[in-house]
């Protein structure tokens, strides 16, 4: 790789980058605390030769770990992404990948080394991005209700920047050797509820065309009331009186704030997009289904055993019903009641009801209405939450979970046919092109197989795979 620098015009301002080509930590947006962000711009060069600050989080994720000192990571100016090209050239046209972290819109970051485009592109051509958007309260803390109507946006902080970030790619897409018209949106966990949220706006279709999901799909929306009792329960926690007490709270205090209500093993379920009847309405369902929303192609995952670390763990053995409550609030009891009259194990209830279910129900609803879907299971064990997205990005070695080194075979053989099905979907709207996995869509009536990465590569029924949870798209809290 050379290491000679090249600076591109876009329409933000000039960027220096490095030759290879990598322009790291190009801001697309600036914002003020809980409003919706602006498209940044700059005057001169502005180097983009290495990461910027990612969005305010604290250092662990969900469930103190015991011992851990808290410390504050990132900050508020963290509207940035990366980006990697093998050209400069606009005739290139080549496709474009948005990458979309996950962390339970609570952390993460566009600058985790095992994320660089150059080592996810092996040698299909096309221009990788990494975004970051604010996250926690900072990116989803409902305040509308509480500090009126130049924070009618709060709770959806979060969508909206990595809207912005789409744009400001699809509008600068030729200055990297992209074509704007070839935006495929890559996310996991959070990342691919944030992308599921966005594909039920009327504008999304045409703004990207190609979408790949893993662990997420629709089941983040919640209504203004279960936002506004979240927000309740937050200003408590922050030991505030007034929300507009956290406009100018120190930035520290408000996270550690976050860490304290995030405390527990059900907050994965706390942050996520809001039905506010302005980006997000009440009637996205019947829009979804008329056809009034996101048209495309479709790649569509989730593990096997989504909440096995969970379910397997001793706190959860002891205090389930307290962990029910939070992941699902009033509706614990009716998952409750489908996994008893399904004579399930809670690994594989929860699993359907958390992930599994939603990313089924949602890529049979595309198939319903003509988009083409491929749907995808991880059953490599232990094939927890997350852990097929690692492979697909030829980390495999990082995603074990109490699995001995022996216990490993074939562990990089897929991880490299997993790798290389994504590739070629981002690149040709099909993972498998020559044909080689059997691996169809599914028929305009929503069905087919799905196919199964696991210590060997198969195919099952797709059709009644999952547990049916319906309902479980917005949480209610008590």
């Amino acid at each position: 790789m050379k290491d000679a620098s090249v600076i591109v015009k876009t329409s933000s301002g000039m960027i220096r980058g490095r030759e290879g080509y990598r322009f790291l930590g190009i801001p697309y947006g600036r914002a003020d605390r809980f409003r919706p962000a602006q498209k940044a711009s700059w005057e001169g060069v502005l180097d983009a030769g290495q990461y910027r600050s990612r969005s305010a989080q604290p250092n662990a994720l969900g469930k103190w770990p015991e011992g851990l000192p808290f410390s504050l990571v990132g900050g508020e100016d963290c509207l940035n992404l990366n980006v990697w090209t093998p050209t400069l050239s606009p005739e290139a046209k080549l496709p474009v990948l948005i990458y979309v972290h996950g962390g339970a819109f609570q952390v993460g970051g566009n600058d985790e080394p095992g994320r660089a485009g150059d080592r996810f592109m092996g040698d299909t051509p096309m221009v990788f991005v990494s975004v970051n958007y604010r996250l926690g309260a900072l990116g989803g803390l409902y305040l509308a209700d509480r500090l009126g109507p130049d924070y009618a946006d709060s709770g959806n902080l979060a969508e909206l920047d990595v809207l912005l970030a789409v744009r400001w790619v699809k509008e600068n897409a030729a200055a990297f050797g992209g074509d704007g018209e070839k935006i495929c949106l890559l996310g996991i966990s959070a990342g691919a509820k944030c992308i599921g949220a966005l594909m039920t706006l009327p504008e999304a279709d045409g703004l990207f065309s190609r979408v790949v999901l893993e662990s997420g799909a629709q089941q983040a929306f919640r209504d203004t009331r279960t936002a506004s009792q979240v927000t309740e329960r937050f200003l408590r926690t922050a030991r505030v009186r007034e929300a507009g007490e956290l406009l100018t709270m120190d930035l520290e205090t408000l996270i550690r704030a976050q860490a304290e209500f995030c405390d527990c093993e059900g907050s994965t379920a706390f942050f996520g997009p809001v039905l506010d009847d302005r980006t997000f309405s009440e009637d996205w369902r019947a829009r979804w289904e008329a056809g009034r929303c996101w048209k495309g192609e479709a790649l569509v995952g989730s593990g096997h055993c989504e909440m096995v670390l969970l379910t397997e763990s001793e706190v959860f053995e002891k205090e389930k019903d307290r962990i029910l409550s939070q992941l699902f609030g009033d509706r614990a009891a009716e998952v409750r009641e489908i996994c008893a009259a399904a004579g399930v194990d809670w690994t594989r209830g929860l699993s359907d009801a958390m992930y599994r279910s939603p990313s089924d129900t949602m890529a049979k609803t595309l198939a319903l209405g003509g988009d083409r879907v491929w749907v995808y299971s991880f059953d490599y064990p232990p094939a927890h939450h997350g852990m097929g997205f690692h492979f697909l990005m030829r980390q495999q070695e990082t995603a074990y979970c109490r699995v001995p080194e022996q216990e490993r075979p074939g562990a990089a053989a897929l991880a490299g046919a997993m790798n290389r099905a994504v590739r070629a979907f981002i690149a040709e709207g099909n993972p498998d092109p020559a044909g080689k996995l059997g691996w169809e869509p599914l028929s305009p009536r929503g069905e087919g197989e799905k196919l199964c990465f696991g210590k060997t590569v198969g195919k099952r029924g797709f059709s009644g795979d999952s547990l049916t949870f319906r309902g479980m798209y917005t949480l209610e809290l008590g």
